[in-house]
Parts: C-alpha cells; structure tokens; sequence
C-alpha cells in the first residue's frame, strides 16, 4: 500500500503538470522507490514536469548528467529548474533595464545569468547568493561593496549548514544571513519557503494551480509554500513519521504517499 491518505476531491493523481522535489527523486545519490517508474510514466503520457532544486553549484545539464547516471533515464536539462533561473527570469520579465548582476556561487548561477544576458559587475543592481565552499572572504568583501553600492541581495538557497564528506560547511543560507547584517538590507527570497520558486515554474510551464500536482518530502518548508499556490500537494512519509502526528499537523497535504509507486502502481 504505496497510497497512505487522501484528500477524496483531489484523488484523480499526477495532474498534466508536476513539480517534484530533487529530494522527492532521490537522497543521498540513492534513488526513491518508484523514481525511475514515475519519470518513465511522464515521459510516456507528455506531462509537462520540472525537478526543482536550489543547486547553484551545478548547471541544468551537470544535474541532468547526475540524474541519469543514477538511472533516470530521457531526464534532461529542460526537466531541471533552479531557484536561480526563477529569479533571474523574474527580475527579466519585471524590471529588464536592471540587468547587471554579481554572484557567489558555481557553474549553476553563472550559467543562468549569461544565458539570460545579465552584465556581470561589481556595479551590480543584483547580487545572487547561492552555494560556493570555495569563496573567500575576500570574495565575500567584493559582494558586500555591491550590496553597500545598491545591489539587492537574492537568495536562491537558505540552507543553514552543508554536510560533506570532509566535514560542516556554513551553507548559502547562513552567509545570506552575513551579508544581510553587514548591509543592514533584506534578501528578496526566490528558493523555498517562498512561493515565489513554485509560481515561476508554474508560469514557465504555462500552468494553472487546479492542473499541477506538487510532491516533495519536506513537510514545513516546501509542502506549506505549495499549498500557498493552491496546488495539488503530495507529502512523501519518512520513516519516522507516524499516522496521528501528520493529522495533528496544523499543514495538510492532500496526498500522503509512502513512496513513489503510489502515483504508477494501482495494487
């Protein structure tokens, strides 16, 4: 029994649009019961889906790359969206005169950032702040002059911490909060919880809230910022989950699924 709970008026499934989680699809480069099985059968029925990540330190093609090696078989760069490209499609279609733009981050970032044709430039109008474990503090300086010089900082990432096989990192997150005290200015947030990263993708795919279908296996952080948008939520249990906390929740999903199999399995 893949299927845990349901909301019987949204019991009609994998809508024609999907927004996944990275996490939903895999944890730790093991993947989900049902990953391969679920991608297979969105490719098959033509549902338009992203996999949402706040990886900037990889570009759209590196993560397909992963995804594939892994046995996702047909994912490619077009299936992948960042909280990076959400925001700097945003700042494009609302304010485009203000292109110039500075970053910390990888590949990820600053693919985005020339594709879209931003100016990269310390005389920056935005500063976008993702993962990089190999900036410096000088590089962190030449950031802050941006900020001081009337950048808005952008954070695509608020991870607080990064765990690695060499030990604990400050995460994105933690030196968004660093140059936000330094500046004395606030972050406009483009990754989760703000609603922001689901509505862009929304719009990229062209999709309406009652046709798309959110799942990810982060309660707080991701399953109450898509219930904002008023989509279909879809809530993976963990392990240490029990039936009675998920209804004491003041959040909830309209599906709770054990795993993936809930969506391509019907015994």
């Amino acid at each position: 029994m893949f299927l845990l709970w349901y909301n019987t008026n949204k019991m009609n499934m994998l809508k024609n649009c999907v927004l996944l989680t990275m996490s939903a699809l895999t944890t730790e480069d093991t993947l989900r019961e049902g990953a391969p099985e679920i991608i297979r059968y969105m490719l098959e029925n033509d549902c338009r889906f992203f996999i949402l990540t706040e990886n900037s330190s990889r570009s759209a093609e590196e993560i397909a790359h992963h995804l594939r090696n892994q046995g996702l078989q047909g994912i490619t760069s077009d299936h992948i969206y960042t909280s990076t490209m959400a925001a700097a499609e945003r700042i494009m279609l609302k304010d485009s005169k203000h292109n110039r733009a500075n970053y910390i981050g990888g590949s990820g970032i600053r693919e985005v950032l020339y594709n879209l044709n931003f100016k990269i430039d310390e005389d920056a109008d935005w500063v976008f702040v993702g993962s990089d474990r190999n900036s410096t503090y000088s590089d962190y300086s030449g950031i802050l002059k941006s900020i001081l010089g009337g950048a808005r900082i952008i954070a695509t990432d608020l991870t607080r911490l990064e765990y690695t096989r060499n030990g604990v990192y400050p995460g994105p997150g933690a030196i968004v909060k660093m140059l936000e005290h330094a500046s004395g200015t606030k972050a406009v947030m483009m990754c989760f919880p703000s609603p922001l990263f689901i509505t862009q993708a929304m719009w990229k795919l062209n999709a309406l809230a009652e046709d798309t279908i959110f799942i990810s296996d982060q309660l707080e952080r991701e399953i109450l910022c898509a219930q904002k948008c008023h989509v279909t939520t879809a809530y993976i249990a963990g392990d240490n989950d029990e039936a009675g906390d998920l209804f004491d929740q003041e959040i909830h999903p309209d599906l709770v699924i054990q795993d993936l199999r809930a969506f391509t399995d019907r015994r």
